[in-house]
């Protein structure tokens, strides 16, 4: 989406295929302790959700910048209908089939934090809720990349809590304002060892910053401030990756994957800006929705399904036997897509004011 068209439409970023890409990289991520089926020079699920929190700095900005203008409540009423109703369903299932079928833990190796042994109604609810994401970072959580999404309602709720404090101020302006503000959080954090919250999720602030920017230069707006600013997020989000491990603050390349991480990140950076650029029929168009669709469903329901399989069905490994599992998850995805997402489109298009052309 590139802005406002006439009719109340907004254009089209074909950008379905690669958030499909970046959740299999997720899952396959997750997949490779289990099946051994890849090397440890990098690490795709991380790699996959930096890149995820550079397409969110893209996407809200188009939004905030075109059909959410001076329209904040309604901006955070859609992001948070969009991500809870999906995440909360796939909370309450994982539960109960991981329950049902007392699977303890959620690899083939034991993590505390996604174990659903001795599990208790605070430690439920405070999951379902992803608070307890935010104030503990090792929390309880059947859907273990939700901590990714604790990022990401963070930040929708700054973005649109700043632009609702600063009324008067021209939208990009504030947007300026807010990511010189939380670079020097970030640097803050790394350089200077101050946290800025529980879960210090301004270490991820150069992603969002750089997505971001990037937008800015798509619709030809303030390019000078952009460019600055993309080149900023771009440098700061490679210190992340060579330095920092999670939320855990380290010496430069001390995790063994951290050159591999850097290297990949900057290809699906390059594929990202190729993928912008994209025009396509509407046929493509259609496909690309759909398969976009699948995205964060995928990204939620992969790690319980694992999960299952690991603890249901003998160890097995190889490349055929992990295609079965990622083409099981895939349709779960789909189910979920269509249970917790399909009835809420509607009202989100409404709160919306204006439908994705094409």
């Amino acid at each position: 989406m590139t802005g406002l068209t006439k009719g109340g439409t907004v254009d089209y970023a074909v950008l379905g295929w690669f958030r499909f890409l970046l959740a299999a990289m997720v899952a396959l991520g997750h997949a490779r302790g289990i099946f051994d089926v890849f090397g440890r020079w990098f690490n795709p699920g991380s790699v996959a959700v930096f890149m995820f929190f550079t397409v969110s700095g893209y996407v809200v900005v188009a939004a905030l910048e075109s059909f959410y203008a001076r329209r904040y409540v309604q901006f955070l009423a859609n992001r948070l209908l969009r991500l809870y109703p999906t995440y909360m369903l796939s909370y309450l299932a994982s539960v109960l089939v991981l329950l049902a079928l007392g699977v303890t833990t959620l690899h083939p190796w034991p993590v505390q934090n996604i174990s659903v042994a001795g599990l208790d109604v605070a430690t439920f609810l405070a999951g379902l809720s992803l608070l307890g994401g935010y104030f503990d970072a090792d929390a309880f959580n059947p859907n273990s990349p939700a901590w990714s999404i604790v990022v990401e309602v963070v930040f929708y709720l700054l973005a649109g809590g700043w632009l609702l404090a600063m009324p008067r101020v021209p939208v990009a302006k504030a947007l300026s304002i807010l990511a010189v503000l939380t670079l020097a959080l970030f640097v803050a954090n790394v350089f200077f060892g101050i946290r800025s919250g529980t879960a210090n999720i301004f270490l991820f602030s150069p992603f969002f910053i750089l997505g971001g920017s990037i937008y800015r230069l798509a619709s030809g707006a303030g390019r000078l401030g952009a460019t600055i600013l993309a080149l900023a997020g771009f440098v700061f989000a490679q210190v992340y990756i060579l330095r920092v491990d999670g939320y855990t603050i380290t010496g430069f390349l001390a995790a063994p994957d951290a050159v591999g991480n850097g290297i990949v990140f900057s290809i699906l950076f390059a594929i990202f800006l190729f993928g912008l650029r994209l025009k396509v029929g509407k046929t493509l168009r259609a496909i690309d929705k759909v398969v976009g669709n699948l995205t964060y469903p995928l990204y939620l329901v992969h790690v319980p399904l694992l999960a299952v399989l690991w603890s249901v069905f003998e160890p097995r490994t190889g490349l055929l036997w992990l295609g079965l599992s990622f083409t099981l998850c895939t349709l779960a995805a789909y189910l979920l897509h269509l249970i917790a997402e399909v009835p809420f489109e509607s009202m989100r298009e409404r709160n919306r004011g204006a439908s994705l052309n094409d």
